[in-house]
């Protein structure tokens, strides 16, 4: 329910990695087992690197925690001529939420916590 890009704010390329807060612990193994290891060409077929994807857990776990990791002035005025370079935050029924209306709103995905849990136990974010 949560998919952030970096993004170089000078260069404006992905700084090679991204974050996903996946909902079960088993979703994020499924996806661990079918990218970790990986060469980014067999994967990513249009990104031309030879480099091999690795899947490891974030420092900060869950929606909850992550958005509240992002609630930084800097970082949303920076937002403001980039929407493009927006987290991707999705509601539970799939629907994509503007990251502006969850900051200014404070919709930070309440029940996100047992999941943070559960995950855990597997050393995997949710």
């Amino acid at each position: 329910d949560y998919l952030y890009l970096p993004i170089d704010w000078k260069g404006g390329n992905n700084l090679g990695y991204a974050f996903i807060n996946f909902r079960t612990p088993q979703a994020c193994e499924n996806f661990k087992q079918e990218w970790h290891g990986k060469k980014a060409t067999e994967k990513l077929r249009k990104f031309p690197c030879q480099k091999v994807i690795e899947v490891c857990p974030a420092r900060v776990q869950g929606r909850a925690a992550s958005l509240d990791h992002l609630r930084n002035e800097r970082f949303a005025e920076k937002l403001q001529d980039h929407h493009d370079w927006e987290p991707i935050f999705l509601d539970e029924n799939n629907q994509m939420q503007s990251f502006n209306n969850i900051i200014l709103n404070g919709h930070g995905g309440a029940g996100n916590a047992a999941r943070r849990v559960a995950s855990a136990k597997h050393g995997y974010p949710n």
